[in-house]
């Protein structure tokens, strides 16, 4: 069962393995590519372009893990299997964005002697991200 990130603003993230306290979340950010099809011929000499295919970008978190917490997303991130990812906002602006994708780059960016670690993962979003 995946455990549940909880931020001080109550923004929760939910992911594939155990860890703890969410410091900080940035959402995905898409974008949709643009095709231009004008050419010679087109009226006014004024480009014209088509919608192409969305890149649903990234997601990037930083945590505070036990080295337990850190080992599981760590072996996720070695297996490069893609995870769900639940973005969960509280009321009241209440969403919930599931991003499927895979780590791309995780950093430990702080060690405390209490078995404490401070670290950093970026997740290529893989397919839309759903906003309910």
């Amino acid at each position: 069962m995946p455990e549940t990130l909880q931020t001080g603003y109550g923004v929760t993230l939910t992911a594939g393995s155990e860890v703890s306290e969410v410091i900080s979340i940035t959402p995905p950010s898409s974008k949709i590519t643009s095709i231009q099809k004008s050419n010679l011929s087109t009226a006014d000499q004024t480009h014209v372009y088509l919608a192409g295919w969305e890149d649903p970008g990234e997601i990037s978190f930083q945590c505070n893990f036990t080295s337990a917490g850190w080992d599981a997303l760590n072996a996720l991130a070695v297996a490069r299997s893609a995870s769900n990812f639940v973005i969960s906002l509280p009321a009241p602006n209440t969403k919930t964005i599931t991003v499927n994708g895979f780590i791309t780059s995780r950093q430990i960016d702080q060690i405390t002697g209490d078995d404490l670690i401070k670290a950093s993962f970026t997740v290529k979003a893989s397919g839309i991200c759903y906003p309910d």
